[in-house]
């Protein structure tokens, strides 16, 4: 936070720690909100606000698909900074782990592991830009085009849902995710967007395990390309499992990998 303190998003809850005599321990803890839900997609991550008014708290589903008992689930929530007047701020996002404000826009992006189980390949991983009521659809519809065959109906898609921004392969997990706003990188990569995909852990080939860079204002036909790769072996097992990336001082990458235990660093060098 801008006052030196650290949140950290845990499953039912938010913490706040401070180090209020400045010897580099944060030992002061404070709840700033609690009861949010356990069970299902536990996983739940938290941005700021460029202006620091608010944080918002991605809560994913209880389930792979059904209808949820309770409002907050498969969301992105809105908090002031003291966890005070919490809200809804989007709504039918099945699991959302990547958050992130695009610089340039302040517009708040998220990336959604949608539901399993279905034929040919669908439906896919979603990126949008999030809006306060908007809706993306689950579980009755899945990037605002595919009625979902449990629960949707011919009706269940139309425009007033959220469109994705972009449409991401399959049960490949997109996870962490990061617009890279620093220099050290070569220029064409400012602003572009990184998401790693943890893998959906089933052993099929091509079914995540890598990092991808979404280029904007490149022109390209196909923006969406692979940055790196190599944790999926020939025979469909996985090594390890990309799981998020945080850009550092000094135009760093750094990856997280779950199954390893470790944080990768990656830098450009001529």
């Amino acid at each position: 936070y801008n006052d030196g303190s650290l949140y950290v998003a845990e499953t039912t809850r938010v913490l706040r720690f401070g180090d209020s005599d400045g010897d580099g321990f944060f030992e002061d803890q404070e709840i700033i909100t609690a009861g949010i839900a356990a069970g299902g997609n536990t996983n739940r991550s938290i941005v700021f606000s460029p202006d620091w008014q608010h944080f918002y708290l991605a809560i994913g589903s209880s389930c792979n698909v059904c209808r949820e008992q309770d409002e907050r689930r498969a969301t992105v929530m809105r908090f002031n900074a003291d966890g005070s007047e919490g809200l809804i701020f989007t709504k039918g996002l099945r699991n959302v782990i990547g958050l992130a404000f695009r610089p340039d826009k302040e517009i708040l992006w998220a990336v959604v592991s949608e539901r399993s189980g279905m034929e040919d390949g669908q439906p896919p991983g979603t990126l949008y830009a999030l809006f306060l009521d908007a809706n993306g659809g689950w579980p009755f519809c899945h990037a605002q085009r595919i009625p979902d065959p449990d629960f949707g109906s011919n009706d269940s898609c139309d425009e007033n849902l959220l469109t994705p921004i972009y449409e991401l392969e399959a049960e490949t997990e997109p996870y962490g995710m990061e617009f890279y706003t620093a220099d050290q990188f070569p220029a064409d990569y400012e602003r572009d967007l990184f998401i790693a995909y943890h893998g959906a852990g089933n052993g099929s080939p091509g079914s995540g395990y890598k990092v991808i860079r979404i280029e904007f204002g490149s022109g390209n036909r196909e923006p969406v390309r692979d940055f790196a790769v190599g944790w999926e072996l020939e025979n469909g097992e996985a090594w390890g499992t990309p799981t998020d990336l945080i850009q550092g001082p000094n135009g760093d990458l750094f990856l997280s990998d779950e199954k390893l235990g470790v944080i990768y660093r990656i830098f450009y060098s001529k």
